[in-house]
């Protein structure tokens, strides 16, 4: 069974012309919000998928750690800590626990200093960071 589903190419790049156009147009912003339902609905559906997936995988062998295809790898493993720890009980588990630590920047410290002295503080230096636009579909009440 061979299922075809038809994605016009055209349209996506369309929603995404128009979309560019947030600032300048209300247009943009209806095509914007577009794209981003319908990647909110993809990616709803590909966790269905992979739900289903796992139950069907389990139901055939309980031990199923997951699948190769011809273009998909999927396996089935934990991904988080195997242990965790309640805070209020610290005292009790501090021997079964590592202490990690690291150091941060006091930007507030260091941005006095470079007020201040008008250079910054030795062995400190700018980052490079790049701006990201971060979207959020304002949900429906």
């Amino acid at each position: 069974m061979e299922n075809n589903i038809v994605i016009r190419k055209e349209d996506i790049l369309t929603l995404k012309e128009e979309g560019g156009k947030l600032i300048l147009s209300p247009q943009g912003e209806v095509a914007f919000v577009k794209l981003l339902e319908l990647k909110k609905f993809i990616d709803q559906t590909i966790e269905e998928v992979k739900d289903k997936i796992v139950e069907t995988g389990l139901d055939i062998d309980e031990d199923f750690k997951g699948l190769v295809g011809e273009r998909v790898r999927a396996t089935y493993r934990y991904t988080d800590s195997v242990y965790t720890y309640k805070k209020a009980e610290i005292d009790i588990a501090e021997p079964f626990l590592k202490k990690v630590e690291y150091y941060k920047v006091d930007t507030d410290k260091v941005s006095k200093y470079e007020e201040e002295v008008g250079e910054l503080p030795a062995g400190i230096y700018y980052k490079d960071r790049t701006k990201k636009l971060v979207v959020k579909l304002n949900e429906e009440t």
